[in-house]
């Protein structure tokens, strides 16, 4: 095995530092792009809710 100069450990270092960081890049892009999408499609599936209470004699209708 051969010992690496300084220099180049300090390269090989910093290579392995921005690579890192591209893939949690990439990996965060991805899961915001499924978040995105997510809420698209939640969006098109919302619908509202009526609750009708009955205690107080009179029916009282809530929307959520």
């Amino acid at each position: 095995m051969y010992r690496r100069s300084r220099k180049y450990q300090e390269y090989v270092t910093q290579y392995a530092k921005v690579r890192t960081a591209r893939k949690e890049k990439r990996i965060m892009v991805f899961i915001l792009n499924i978040r995105l999408n997510c809420l698209k499609c939640l969006t098109k599936l919302h619908r509202p809710i009526k609750i009708t209470d009955y205690d107080t004699g009179t029916p009282v209708t809530h929307r959520i």
